[in-house]
């Protein structure tokens, strides 16, 4: 047994020390200069209007009556949305994502849900500095249902991911 121990111990200082000979110099960092990687999304017209941002409630509301009238235009509810607190500009992408996030037919059932609990009184709102969660009693197995505020530069906003 320990001669078979040596031979092993022999055998890996043998191979640690060749390949510490015949390691490559280290290569030196390169600087790869950064690209564009494409042309920058076409920018979307803004709302005539915006929603009331003076609080999470009012925009809750205002966000609510917007999804069900048809000639609200999809730049007034991506301005509800947090990543559009500080763009001078909104782009095509900021439509897109407000599409996904209000109008999409996967997520009307949702907001159905959250309308429901708003009209009938099953919702509470709280606040804890500059952010606030919303908390919807929808019923069924989902039983209740959150959203998340953001206060930025003294305007409330939706935070509903990307």
């Amino acid at each position: 047994m320990i001669i078979r121990t040596a031979w092993l111990l022999l055998l890996v200082s043998a191979c640690d020390a060749g390949s510490q000979a015949s390691a490559p110099p280290a290569a030196s960092p390169q600087v790869l200069a950064a690209a564009p990687l494409g042309d920058p999304p076409p920018p979307a017209a803004e709302p005539d209007t915006l929603p009331d941002r003076s609080s999470p409630e009012a925009l809750l509301r205002s966000v609510l009556a917007a999804r069900k009238d048809s000639r609200v235009t999809l730049a007034f509810l991506a301005r509800a949305e947090r990543p559009t607190a500080g763009k001078a500009q909104l782009d095509k992408l900021d439509e897109a994502r407000a599409h996904r996030h209000f109008r999409m037919r996967s997520v009307q059932a949702m907001w159905a849900r959250i309308e429901e609990a708003v009209s009938g009184g099953k919702f509470r709102v709280e606040t804890h500095d500059a952010r606030a969660t919303a908390t919807f009693e929808v019923g069924g197995a989902l039983g209740t249902s959150t959203l998340s505020f953001e206060k930025v530069d003294g305007h409330w906003y939706l935070g509903l991911g990307n």
